[in-house]
């Protein structure tokens, strides 16, 4: 297929993959939104799938083909916001020399933005099992919470930025946990922070 024709087929099948999840929300009110449920992203090895919501629940995650258009339901079924699946597309060279086309889906909210649930769930940066806090932070899971608010918040994700005040507040109120989950922020800003010469 040419660029042309990929591309709409593409975005046929992620529309398909949008209305189903939207009935399935609809069927389904007790589903959790997307940036609550207890998922990440996941790089398909394999075949390439598309699936829908509860697929994604059971396998604890997904790609960009199925964390987008889940995301894309749940704004217009529970916010009635009219997004849309947003794709992009880089040619490139497999290890062989052949041409291929690698395709990344986001979504372009109503105000023009685009968001990418993949980055905000965990795509490149990743935090690795392995990865050991410092300065007294010991706790892992907290430092994965961070993590993912962090991602949330630098997606321009309202409920995240409110967390983040809060979390503030509770920690000048001298919540432990709180202050935990601030100093983990923090870390993770001046690690991203590029330092000024």
């Amino acid at each position: 297929m040419d660029k042309d024709d990929s591309e709409m087929v593409m975005r046929d099948l992620l529309g398909v993959l949008v209305r189903v999840n939207r009935r399935y929300l609809r069927k389904h009110p007790e589903t959790p939104r997307l940036y609550e449920a207890d998922i990440s992203y996941r790089r398909e090895t394999t075949v390439e799938e598309f699936n829908s919501i509860p697929v994604i629940l059971k396998a604890g995650g997904g790609d960009c083909d199925d964390l987008a258009p889940w995301r894309v339901a749940e704004l217009i079924e529970r916010d009635h916001e009219p997004a849309r699946i947003y794709i992009t597309c880089a040619e490139t060279q497999d290890g062989m020399g052949e041409a291929k086309r690698l395709y990344h889906i986001r979504l372009k909210r109503a105000d023009g933005t685009i968001e990418d649930p993949s980055e905000v769930l965990g795509m490149h940066r990743p935090l690795p099992d392995g990865w050991m806090p410092v300065d007294g932070v010991a706790d892992l899971e907290a430092a994965r919470l961070a993590s993912k608010l962090w991602r949330l918040r630098r997606q321009g994700v309202a409920s995240a930025k409110e967390k983040v005040v809060e979390l503030r507040k509770r920690a000048r109120a001298g919540d432990l946990e709180a202050r935990n989950l601030v100093h983990i922020l923090a870390q993770i800003r001046d690690a991203e922070t590029p330092r000024r010469r």
